[in-house]
């Protein structure tokens, strides 16, 4: 008989710290090679001029991504698509995304219905309307982020390996979208601000992940976030892949005049100022509105007369 080998995770020692503050460690399995979740490559979605260019598949365009926000009442959830400021302004606001059925849907979406963010940041957000004929998955906003108290709370830190999903344009997939991950680490912490398209100085993560023409736009997750075995930890916490931010471009190496193969993150927490805008929650509260009336006319008893 065959001699079987199997593959025995590696243990590495976690210190973290409880609400109250205080410090303690654990043992975590830790995994050689990552392996991602297939959901996470779909909430990728793709950006393009028109509607004729995204059925054409045109090379030319950007990365997107769905977040969800739960509604007011916590009755309803809210699905944005998520991508740069700049994919919008150059011209890309139109959406696809894939269907159950195999074959994508075009979301004519004019430029006018992204909101950017007010400070400056690379970011743009569209409310989306979604049926279950679509094929995807998406962020939950709330928990799913990393935020500046997780930074503290899980320590996350330069070397933090990541991974990317996004639009790779010599093979996005011609009869669906077929999105790439893309693997590296967080190389420096958001800090001094950097220029942006924007032209504004706004914090990033620089992360080593090649990031390429296509990939604006890409959600970064944290992967194999050390998650602390305290039943304090609310559940949407205890998946270990978190957003850590969205790709907006990458750092030039100035003496080649080439990508020096560092990416440019706009942090996950800048998605709050956006999905919190007066705007966003007017029309969060009119579609719950909506929704309660519809419900309620489905409970009204119609009395039984003939004439």
């Amino acid at each position: 008989m065959d001699a079987v080998t199997q593959k025995v995770d590696t243990w590495r020692w976690v210190t973290a710290l409880s609400s109250s503050g205080i410090e303690y460690g654990y043992a975590q399995p830790e995994r050689s090679v990552p392996r991602i979740d297939d959901s996470f490559l779909g909430t990728a979605i793709y950006l393009y001029r028109n509607r004729a260019d995204a059925e054409n598949n045109s090379e030319l365009g950007g990365s997107g991504f769905l977040i969800g926000y739960v509604g007011m009442h916590g009755t309803m959830m809210h699905i944005y698509a998520v991508t740069n400021a700049h994919v919008v302004r150059r011209g890309f606001p139109v959406i696809r995304i894939n269907k159950i059925s195999g074959k994508p849907d075009i979301l004519d979406i004019p430029s006018s219905a992204w909101l950017e963010h007010p400070d400056g940041d690379d970011l743009s957000i569209c409310p989306t309307v979604l049926t279950p004929q679509h094929d995807f998955k998406f962020v939950l906003g709330d928990g799913g982020c990393v935020d500046r108290d997780k930074v503290q709370r899980f320590k996350i830190g330069v070397g933090d390996e990541v991974f990317m999903v996004g639009r790779f344009t010599g093979h996005a997939g011609k009869e669906k979208n077929l999105p790439i991950a893309r693997f590296g680490s967080i190389a420096m912490m958001p800090s001094e601000g950097i220029g942006n398209f924007l032209g504004k100085k706004r914090p990033h993560y620089l992360v080593e992940v090649r990031s390429v023409s296509g990939f604006s736009g890409s959600p970064v997750f944290i992967y194999d976030a050390p998650i602390p075995p305290l039943l304090e930890v609310n559940a949407r916490e205890r998946f270990t892949n978190f957003l850590l931010g969205i790709d907006c471009g990458h750092l030039p190496e100035h003496e080649e005049g080439m990508s020096a193969g560092i990416a440019a993150v706009v942090p996950a927490w800048c998605l709050f100022d956006l999905l919190d805008h007066p705007s966003m929650k007017a029309l969060r509260e009119s579609r719950e509105a909506e929704t309660r009336k519809r419900v309620e006319n489905t409970q009204t008893i119609i009395p039984d007369q003939s004439n």
